[in-house]
């Protein structure tokens, strides 16, 4: 049997029509012809008769339309998708980052008010300076130009050494004035003073420092934790003024010092143990 090859033959060949008339079936178009071949049964014939038909219609048939590329649009969609529903960048946090940021903010928490008797939050708690040694202008010499912190207090003038109060362990004293408690306040980092009186006692007020948080200096009272500026430390604030150690004393001769852990400094006669009156 012969190859298909052999009844199909590209060209342009054309037959007379008594050839035409006499073969079993014949096809052609301006691509292909097709003639039937001596020495093939009808139905060989046929069958080639069939696939040049059907070869024909391929060729003949308008190509059909290409499946369109979606791939640009929806590339397209996404992108619009995205730019109008931005995800978040996040970035991964070290554990221990998590847990500083964790303690900055209960930190942050704790002046206005923390848990009373807890000192979890408070980095340094110190005690007040209590009933403190004072000292009579006579017996004190102070440069003229020396910072004090001066009060009235029930009728008597007191003079806080703004120099001696600088200390971390001196930032509060808890004074007496008569039976009439009064705590004075100083933070050397804020430079703020805050005077407070209590109603009368005859102990003085416990008050402490209790480190520092959102750059102010921290006060505890009772157990409870407040901002050195807090209007919820349940307390009378007092009148104070800061001013020159001279201007203080010719006002007020009759003040009372204190002077802290400057006594030795600026005693008048340090060889002379002067008897502190309070």
């Amino acid at each position: 049997m012969r190859s298909p090859s052999n009844f199909l033959r590209p060209g342009t060949a054309r037959h007379s029509r008594s050839q035409l008339n006499n073969e079993s079936a014949t096809g052609s178009d301006e691509h292909f012809s097709f003639a039937s071949r001596p020495g093939l049964s009808f139905a060989q014939n046929s069958i080639a008769f069939s696939l040049l038909f059907l070869l024909t219609a391929g060729c003949t048939s308008e190509p059909a339309s290409p499946t369109p590329d979606l791939s640009e649009a929806i590339k397209k969609t996404e992108e619009f998708s995205a730019a109008a529903n931005p995800r978040p960048v996040i970035s991964p946090v070290p554990p221990d980052e998590i847990q500083q940021g964790s303690r900055a903010a209960s930190t942050a928490a704790m002046p206005e008010a923390s848990n009373p008797g807890s000192s979890a939050n408070t980095p340094m708690i110190t005690p007040g300076i209590s009933r403190p040694t004072l000292y009579t202008a006579m017996d004190v010499n102070l440069p003229e130009d020396a910072m004090i912190i001066g009060c009235m207090i029930d009728g008597q003038a007191r003079a806080y050494l703004q120099e001696a109060m600088t200390p971390v362990t001196a930032h509060v004293v808890n004074d007496m004035v008569g039976q009439l408690p009064v705590t004075v306040t100083f933070c050397n980092q804020t430079d703020c003073v805050r005077v407070f009186a209590a109603e009368t006692s005859e102990e003085p007020i416990d008050m402490k420092t209790a480190g520092f948080s959102n750059s102010e200096m921290v006060l505890m009272l009772d157990g409870i934790s407040h901002s050195h500026s807090s209007t919820a430390i349940p307390l009378k604030d007092v009148d104070f003024v800061r001013t020159l150690w001279i201007a203080w004393k010719v006002e007020h001769p009759e003040t009372k010092v204190f002077l802290g852990d400057q006594a030795d400094k600026y005693l008048a006669d340090p060889t002379n143990k002067v008897e502190p009156t309070n």
